[in-house]
């Protein structure tokens, strides 16, 4: 019985944290001698909020290999023109083409020694990483691939 009385103690407070924070809201109406009550879940808010919560407490980072603040990704595909002037690579990722600039502070490599960019030529595979911090995403290495 005592777990009863505080699983309903448990859902009492999460109800009233939920209403401050506005992850819902209660509206009633009167009308034609009627009542009626309404409640209306933000489904956005309460995932952005869960998000920042994960996000402050460093969940779901490590197994990206990242911290707290910040997370990697990598993306494999195909450089189909290489724009030497400006440093950009336009790649094949499954069916989408991306149009990705390479500053020269990010390293080129293949089997872990240093490529020059001019080396870089159509038809080579690659690994791009990418670093996220808060909403903006990094490019970190040029990976080719055998």
């Amino acid at each position: 019985m005592r777990l009863l009385g505080s699983l309903f103690l448990l859902f009492l407070v999460l109800v009233a944290v939920g209403y401050v924070q506005g992850w819902f809201a209660i509206n009633t109406s009167h009308a034609g001698g009627k009542q009626g009550v309404a409640i209306t879940v933000d489904d956005d808010k309460i995932a952005d909020d869960a998000a920042s919560v994960k996000h402050t407490l460093g969940i779901g980072k490590a197994e990206q290999g990242g911290s707290a603040e910040t997370s990697a990704s990598d993306v494999e595909g195909t450089i189909t023109l290489v724009d030497l002037a400006g440093r950009d690579l336009t790649v094949t990722v499954a069916t989408e083409t991306i149009v990705q600039h390479v500053p020269t502070s990010v390293a080129v490599t293949r089997g872990g020694a240093a490529v020059p960019f001019e080396q870089l030529r159509a038809n080579m595979r690659a690994r791009f990483s990418f670093e996220k911090t808060g909403a903006s995403r990094h490019l970190v290495r040029v990976e080719l691939l055998p």
